[in-house]
Parts: C-alpha cells; sequence; structure tokens
C-alpha cells in the first residue's frame, strides 16, 4: 500500500468491499457479480433514480452471495488466473519485444 501526502479525491460512487479472507475469495465474487444471476439479484437490492442505480453499504451487504467452499473458490481463482495469463500476447519467439529487437539489430 502506498501511503502519499497529496490530496486524493474519490467519486461519491465509489465503494470499498473487503473480504473475510477464510470465506471469499475476490476474484469469485468479482466473476460472480459479473454473471447474469449475481447481476441480478445485486439490482434487485440497489435502489434506483431517474437515470441509474445507485446502491449504499447496507444494501450491497444485505446481497445474499452463494458461497461454495473456499477451496473451490481457491480452484476458480487459480483458473481466473491461468485463463488470463494465456491470453496475454507473446511473441512467436517467447520472448519479449525488447529481447527479440535487440537481436535483430546485432
Amino acid at each position: 500500500m502506498q501511503i502519499t501526502d497529496r490530496s486524493v479525491v474519490f467519486d461519491s460512487h465509489v465503494m470499498r468491499l473487503r473480504f473475510n479472507p477464510t470465506c471469499v475469495k475476490p476474484v469469485f465474487f468479482q466473476h460472480w457479480m459479473l454473471s447474469d444471476g449475481g447481476r441480478r439479484r445485486f439490482l434487485r437490492q440497489a435502489g434506483r433514480t431517474a437515470v441509474q442505480f445507485n446502491v449504499n453499504a447496507e444494501q450491497i451487504a444485505a446481497v445474499e452471495v452463494p458461497l461454495p467452499p473456499i477451496d473451490a473458490q481457491q480452484e476458480f481463482a487459480v483458473f481466473v488466473a491461468e485463463t488470463q495469463r494465456q491470453r496475454e500476447p507473446r511473441s512467436l519467439w517467447g520472448v519479449g519485444r525488447g529481447a527479440a529487437s535487440r537481436q535483430g539489430s546485432s
């Protein structure tokens, strides 16, 4: 964590969620919230203004999240990390751009 002496301003719609690590893996919660079922359940809890949904800390805390065992959540987190790693761009030779350009200039 970086601490700064600069003034920092956050949008009033930013909310920080902290989870009990023995119960919930953040990556599991994130992907559940992005799923159709998770999004539907969340939006039922949210209040609606004329243009957008609003939710406060009490409403988000009241959302019932179906939690698989923590070991299953960890397996899911590993799967997500591996999938993201595989989607990263790579060169044809398995080296970074800098190394490839240096090899070509010799």
